[in-house]
C-alpha cells in the first residue's frame, strides 16, 4: 500500500469518527433530570390552583344570588357561566348557609366543566366558609374547607383573600395536601359575575404542598395575571422549593398564549400549558 492510499484511509477514519461525535446525544444535565422529576408536582399545583380559581367563581356567583349582604335568601336559579342549572341549590336562611349538590358526574357548567359532589357556603361575620365534599371539577377532586374574605367589600376592585388549611386535592390517582394563602386582587369585572369575559385580576400565592414528590413551599415571585378574555395566565412567576432545590415557572410578559418556561438551576425548558392544565 502506497503512502497516498494510507493517507486517505486515515483521513476517512478521522472523518467518520468526527461525524459519530457530532451525532452523539448531549448528556442530560443534573438540573434537567431534576426538572423532569418535578414536573408531576408542578402539574398537581397547577391543577389545584385552577380548581380553587373555579371554586372562587362559584362563590362569587352564589354570593351575589343567594347570599347578598351576608344574608341567605331564597332565589330562583339564574344562568351563570359557572354554576350550572343542573345543580340543586338548598338554602338555609336561618343559618346563613347554602348547599350546592352537583350530583354524581353528569352535571356540566355552561363552559363545559364536569362537576360532581357538594359545595356548602356558610356566612360567618362577613367571611364565607366554603366546605367541599367529594367536589369534582373535571379531573380534580377536593375535600376540606377554605375561608374566603373580602367578597363583601364595597368596591368594584376588591382584594379577595383565601385561606385553605389541609385541603385534600386528588388528581391523577394521587392525593395531595395544600395549606395556602391566596389573594385575588381584582382589576375589572368583579361586579358582573354572570360573565367572565370582562374579568381581570392578579393572584398571589404563599403556602405549602405535601405531594408524593415531597414537601414543597410555593410562592409567587411576581403576581399571576388572569384575564377572562384569555384561557391562560398571561404573566407572573411561581416558585417551588424544598431544601436545596428550587424551580420557577415563568408565564411571560402579558401575552395570551399557551407557553411558559420552567427553570431549575441553569436549565430552562419551554412547556405547553395545555399539557399541564
Amino acid at each position: 500500500m502506497n503512502r497516498t492510499n494510507l493517507f486517505f484511509m486515515l483521513l476517512s477514519c478521522f472523518a467518520i469518527c468526527s461525524s459519530c461525535q457530532q451525532n452523539e446525544v448531549e448528556p442530560t444535565t443534573d438540573n434537567e433530570t431534576q426538572l423532569n422529576q418535578l414536573m408531576p408536582m408542578i402539574e398537581k399545583q397547577m391543577q389545584a390552583q385552577e380548581a380553587i380559581k373555579s371554586i372562587l367563581a362559584f362563590v362569587q356567583e352564589l354570593k351575589g344570588q343567594y347570599l347578598p349582604n351576608g344574608r341567605a335568601t331564597e332565589q330562583a336559579a339564574a344562568t351563570y357561566d359557572n354554576v350550572p342549572a343542573c345543580a340543586k341549590v338548598t338554602t338555609d336562611v336561618k343559618n346563613k348557609t347554602i348547599t350546592v349538590d352537583f350530583g354524581t358526574g353528569s352535571c356540566k357548567t355552561p363552559n363545559g366543566q364536569t362537576t360532581a359532589g357538594q359545595l356548602t357556603l356558610t356566612i360567618v361575620n362577613q367571611t364565607i366558609k366554603v366546605e367541599m365534599k367529594n367536589l369534582r371539577l373535571d379531573d380534580v377532586s377536593l375535600n376540606g374547607a377554605m375561608e374566603v374574605g373580602g367578597m363583601y367589600a364595597k368596591t368594584s376592585t376588591p382584594e379577595i383573600s383565601v385561606i385553605a388549611t389541609n385541603l385534600q386535592v386528588s388528581y391523577n390517582n394521587s392525593t395531595s395536601t395544600f395549606n395556602m394563602n391566596l389573594k385575588q386582587k381584582w382589576q375589572a369585572g368583579f361586579g358582573t359575575p354572570q360573565s367572565q369575559t370582562d374579568d381581570a385580576f392578579l393572584l398571589s400565592i404563599n403556602g405549602n404542598m405535601v405531594v408524593s414528590e415531597g414537601n414543597f413551599d410555593v410562592s409567587t415571585q411576581k403576581d399571576l395575571q388572569y384575564k377572562g378574555s384569555c384561557d391562560y395566565i398571561t404573566s407572573g412567576i411561581v416558585q417551588f422549593s424544598k431544601t436545596d432545590l428550587t424551580a420557577r415557572i415563568d408565564y411571560g410578559n402579558d401575552t395570551c398564549d399557551n407557553k411558559a418556561t420552567i427553570t431549575v438551576g441553569s436549565y430552562t425548558k419551554e412547556v405547553n400549558l395545555d399539557d399541564l392544565y
